[in-house]
C-alpha cells in the first residue's frame, strides 16, 4: 500500500457511510444490497490483484545492436498478461544513462496489461554523445481497479547499448619519419618486422623508402611501384588515445576515423588502451579489429587529468619510446 492509496480508501469509506445513511433514512432494500456490495468489492479487487498480478511477464529488446551518436535508441518493452483479468494501472520505473557522463534520472512510465495479450511499447532515447548507454528497468507497481491496494512486482531488466562515435573526417597524418625509413644495417627494434627475401612488387604507399622504388617496373606500368623486401623495415605505429573527460567525445571521433584511415592505407599499427594503472595492447589489421577496439574504448575508465595516459606510458615504457598521442582533434608524435 502506498500514500496514493490513502485518498482512495478515505473516499471509498465516505461513499459507504453515505450509502448506509441513505439506506437507513429511506429504508430501501436496494440501497442495503448496494452497501453490501461496496463492502465485498474491495476484497475481490485486492484478491484478484494479489493472485494474478505476479503472473505478468516483463521483457525488453533493443531494436539496434549498435548505434552511431545522434541516432535514437529504440527499445521494445513487452508486457505479457496470460491471465483473464486486465490490469490498467501499472507504473514502471526505469533509468537511462551514458556511462561516460554519469547522471542517472529516475523515470516512470504508465502502462497497461490487457488480458490474454502481449502489449508492446516502443521507448526512444536521444544519443547526443558516444559511449556505453545503460537502460535499467526496476520494480513496477500494479494497482487494483479500485486503487485501494498497490502491489510491487519485480521486473529487473538491464540492457547495454554501445553508441559509436562519428568518424572524424580530416587529412590524417601517418608520420613516416617517426616510425620507419630504417636502413638494413641498423639494429632491429621492437617496432620493426625483419627478414631477408624479396616479398613482392607493389604500389607505392606513403612512408615507403625512395631506394625501394622499382624504376623499370614503374616505367612499364606508368605508376610508382616499390620492391617489398622481407627484410625492409615496416612501420608498426603505436596509438595512444587520451580518454580524458575533457574533449572525450572528440577524442573518440578522432581515434575512430584515424584507425579506419590506417586500415584503408594498409598500415601496421597497434593501440595502447590505458586502464587506470597499466595498458592493454590491441593489434589491428582490418575494420573488424577497429570495431572491437571501439567496443573496448566504450568500457574504458575515464580520467580527469589531460595527460595521465601519456605520462604513465612514458613512465612504464621509457621516455624515449615514441607514440602517436591522440586527444581531441590532435594527433601528436610524443
Amino acid at each position: 500500500m502506498t500514500k496514493s492509496n490513502l485518498r482512495y480508501i478515505i473516499t471509498y469509506i465516505i461513499f459507504i457511510i453515505l450509502f448506509i445513511i441513505g439506506a437507513v433514512f429511506y429504508r430501501q432494500p436496494f440501497l442495503a444490497i448496494l452497501v453490501l456490495l461496496l463492502f465485498v468489492l474491495p476484497l475481490i479487487s485486492i484478491y484478484i490483484t494479489v493472485k494474478l498480478a505476479p503472473k505478468i511477464i516483463f521483457s525488453a529488446q533493443q531494436k539496434q545492436v549498435v548505434l552511431t551518436e545522434g541516432n535514437k535508441v529504440s527499445l521494445h518493452l513487452k508486457i505479457k498478461n496470460p491471465t483473464w483479468f486486465s490490469f490498467l494501472n501499472i507504473l514502471l520505473s526505469f533509468k537511462y544513462e551514458n556511462c561516460f557522463y554519469p547522471g542517472t534520472t529516475q523515470n516512470t512510465l504508465s502502462v497497461s496489461a490487457p488480458f490474454k495479450r502481449e502489449n508492446i511499447i516502443e521507448l526512444n532515447f536521444e544519443t547526443s554523445k558516444s559511449g556505453m548507454c545503460r537502460i535499467s528497468l526496476g520494480n513496477c507497481t500494479i494497482t487494483d481497479p479500485l486503487h485501494l491496494y498497490t502491489l510491487r512486482h519485480p521486473c529487473q531488466i538491464d540492457l547495454e547499448i554501445p553508441i559509436f562515435p562519428l568518424k572524424e573526417e580530416q587529412n590524417f597524418p601517418i608520420y613516416p619519419a617517426a616510425f620507419a625509413d630504417t636502413e638494413e644495417d641498423e639494429p632491429v627494434t621492437s617496432s620493426l618486422v625483419v627478414s631477408m627475401d624479396l616479398k613482392e612488387i607493389r604500389e607505392f604507399r606513403p612512408g615507403d623508402r625512395l631506394k625501394d622504388i622499382h624504376w623499370k617496373a614503374s616505367a612499364r606500368k606508368d605508376d610508382i611501384l616499390v620492391k617489398s623486401f622481407e627484410n625492409s623495415a615496416e612501420r608498426v605505429i603505436t596509438l595512444l588515445p587520451e580518454l580524458c573527460s575533457l574533449e572525450l567525445n572528440q577524442t573518440l571521433r578522432t581515434i575512430y576515423g584515424y584507425m579506419l584511415f590506417l586500415v584503408q592505407n594498409n598500415e601496421i599499427f597497434k593501440l595502447k588502451l590505458y586502464n587506470g594503472s597499466d595498458f592493454e595492447t590491441f593489434q589491428l589489421q582490418n575494420n573488424e579489429d577497429v570495431e572491437n577496439v571501439i567496443f573496448s574504448l566504450l568500457y574504458a575508465p575515464i580520467h580527469t587529468y589531460p595527460e595521465e595516459a601519456l605520462e604513465t606510458y612514458k613512465h612504464i615504457y621509457g621516455s624515449d619510446s615514441e607514440v602517436l598521442w591522440i586527444h581531441g582533434k590532435n594527433i601528436l608524435q610524443k
